[in-house]
């Protein structure tokens, strides 16, 4: 009998989309390793009031008072983990846009530890509101990654985003839990998309 290989509509296979937010204390990011730092120190603290650790299943309207509920807007660490499975070769294109008024940073990293040690590409700026960043990473079928926002905020927590444009696509989509897993279940490494996402458009409160 001849095997038959089941057809991803999404090539991705998730793991988690972790996001977690912390009392800033008005930290100023001058470079990844000092943001990493200060944020590592912060999440191992937990969440105070007005924050929180949250699992989420898009990339949109990615704010404090959004996903966190309340009104707390300012001096604000942001950290999203999104952490999934390439299932198809190719170059893969974020654009992020986030309100890190204090700097931040987003990388792709290639092992499950997500460690930032082991990271293949990134950015550093001072990502404020509406000023998106692209990062074009060719990644492995198969391959596990993480993607990695580190970032803070003096004020006003503006909703930001995370969109993807898939390999052979034309189109930026938002990143999403259900375009992650697609047909995690039965996908295979070698298969290839059928499906062209949609262009997401991202508000601000």
């Amino acid at each position: 009998e001849t095997p038959t290989t089941a057809t991803p509509t999404m090539p991705w296979c998730a793991h988690s989309m972790k996001w977690k937010t912390r009392d800033s204390g008005g930290f100023h990011a001058t470079s990844v390793l000092a943001a990493e730092t200060e944020m590592q120190s912060l999440v191992a603290q937990g969440p105070t009031s007005g924050y929180c650790d949250a699992d989420i299943t898009s990339a949109a309207g990615l704010s404090n008072r959004n996903i966190c509920g309340g009104t707390t807007k300012e001096n604000i660490a942001y950290y999203l983990d999104i952490g999934f499975t390439a299932a198809t070769s190719g170059e893969y294109s974020f654009t992020v846009m986030m309100d890190f008024g204090d700097n931040g940073f987003f990388v792709v990293v290639v092992d499950e530890s997500g460690q930032s040690g082991s990271n293949v590409y990134s950015a550093l700026g001072a990502t404020n509101w509406n000023q998106p960043h692209t990062l074009n990473a060719q990644l492995v079928a198969g391959s596990t990654y993480h993607l990695i926002l580190t970032g803070f905020e003096d004020c006003c927590d503006g909703q930001g985003y995370v969109n993807v444009k898939l390999p052979d696509s034309n189109t930026y989509e938002t990143l999403t839990r259900d375009l992650l897993e697609g047909q995690c279940a039965v996908i295979s490494p070698t298969d290839t998309p059928t499906e062209t996402p949609t262009t997401a458009t991202p508000t601000e409160t």
